[in-house]
């Protein structure tokens, strides 16, 4: 790894995996530090006692409840200057995230990893630590990783309740929904799922009963477009 590079900036649109991206980088290098932290923020969320108070913690400090939000980040400071760390912040929505959480010095061969919707960065922090950063965009995933983890997410067949070539124009009309985003394809395929259960459940319940003029809504509920006649 470069000496001179503190970590890494990713950042790209809601659902394209970075948040995965920095757990995995995270449980990769984190048996080689001897101290590490990773740490998720929600968007409103305001940096404060409890969020320095986490990261000191998994960084094995203690630290006072009590002590000011000023007074946990200067102990921060001063703890990681000399230290080899690993700091993951995921979901940085604003500047004061940076410059409310993190310091200003780290110990050679820290890394810093922050993951973001935005490339956009104004914050002092930045202005100071920037340069020792390297912005990354996280970008959806290819055609064929794509469709493999539609597949997968959905786990089933659909053959059953529609022709083959129906099939295939519903899977890229949903593929290309999805532009990529594994979040996206992974829900979809998700639903999927689910739907096909309900139907499969439902034809299992139908078996077996005699036909009814009054089961014209659950027969529109196995056919795939609906065409069903009340007898």
């Amino acid at each position: 790894p470069d000496p001179h590079r503190l970590g890494v900036w990713l950042h790209g649109i809601g659902g394209s995996g970075k948040t995965t991206l920095a757990k995995l980088l995270f449980n990769r290098l984190a048996p080689h530090f001897q101290h590490s932290a990773f740490i998720e923020l929600q968007h409103d969320v305001r940096i404060g006692n409890q969020q320095l108070g986490d990261l000191l913690g998994q960084l094995g400090v203690e630290s006072n409840r009590h002590a000011s939000a000023t007074g946990l980040l200067s102990m921060l400071d001063k703890y990681v200057c000399n230290k080899a760390v690993l700091v993951v912040v995921d979901n940085v929505w604003t500047s004061e995230h940076l410059d409310q959480l993190l310091p200003r010095r780290f110990g050679p061969g820290s890394r810093v990893i922050i993951t973001s919707r935005s490339s956009e960065v104004t914050s002092s922090w930045w202005q100071q630590m920037g340069q020792q950063m390297k912005q990354t965009a996280v970008a959806g995933l290819s055609s064929e990783a794509a469709t493999k983890l539609f597949h997968e997410s959905a786990n089933l067949d659909l053959g059953y309740c529609m022709p083959s070539m129906q099939l295939r124009e519903a899977e890229q009309k949903l593929l290309y929904a999805c532009k990529g985003l594994p979040l996206a394809l992974e829900l979809t395929g998700r639903l999927l799922r689910c739907a096909s259960a309900m139907r499969l459940s439902l034809q299992s319940w139908l078996v077996g009963r005699k036909p009814s003029k009054h089961c014209c809504i659950t027969r529109m509920l196995l056919t795939p477009k609906g065409d069903c006649k009340a007898s």
